[in-house]
């Protein structure tokens, strides 16, 4: 395949009763990577360059979508349960953080910058943003067992695929033709390095906005991760 982008989209609502009829999965019950790019109808086609920020993003939002999705099937009835599903929930919420972080870092600066409408877009990724936070902040919160905890889950997994269908509608079709492959490479070594070293809980201050700060969050959550035993 050749470096030109195909994006094919759906709505949210499609996309939700489509994943419904159709879920595959490997033994753990998550769809595995050949299984979801064949069989996802938000597949983005890419270069076949694995740092293309493009399929970064693609393999990124699909891992923790199945993440999330896997959470909300997950029971928790009993004491080892439980535990399954907190840290399989603590584990999810920071791969949406740590991606959402540094795709706010590296790739929205470039969309605001050289797309047509980019300021307009990168403000209601903004936005989104920040509603994705609060849900995974709740996740963070709440606790299997609670009243609480499936809905929790079940609207944190719902905001995860909002925000990805969103981007691959509005964004990342302009983005493809806008961006060259060989920069999509570059950007995508740049988010991997900032995924990194991104923060692992989910501040409701907009992430990227402000490198030192987000450091700083970074090494205290990595503090406080290790002495609780999160994820």
């Amino acid at each position: 395949m050749n470096s030109k982008v195909l994006l094919l989209v759906a709505g949210a609502g499609a996309v939700v009763a489509w994943r419904r009829r159709h879920h595959r999965s490997d033994a753990t019950g998550a769809l595995t990577p050949d299984q979801h790019i064949a069989a996802d109808p938000l597949i983005i086609e890419v270069s076949d360059d694995p740092d293309d920020v493009l399929r970064l993003l693609r393999d990124g939002w699909a891992h923790v979508r199945d993440a999330a999705d896997a959470v909300v099937a997950m029971p928790t009835d009993g004491k080892a349960a439980a535990e399954r599903a907190r840290h399989a929930a603590a584990r999810m919420v920071i791969s949406a953080v740590q991606l959402d972080s540094a795709e706010e870092a590296v790739v929205w600066p470039v969309v605001r910058a050289e797309l047509e409408g980019g300021a307009d877009l990168t403000d209601e990724a903004d936005r989104r943003g920040v509603e994705l936070r609060r849900h995974l902040h709740r996740c963070d919160e709440v606790r299997p067992g609670d009243p609480t905890w499936s809905g929790a889950m079940a609207a944190a997994a719902e905001a995860i695929t909002a925000r990805d269908v969103w981007a691959r509608t509005h964004v990342w079709p302009a983005f493809s033709k806008a961006v060259p492959a060989r920069r999509r490479v570059e950007l995508g070594h740049a988010l991997e390095v900032a995924r990194a070293s991104a923060p692992t809980r989910p501040h409701l201050a907009t992430p990227g906005a402000h490198p030192k700060a987000d450091r700083l969050r970074a090494v205290v959550d990595r503090v406080a991760d290790t002495a609780t035993g999160r994820g």
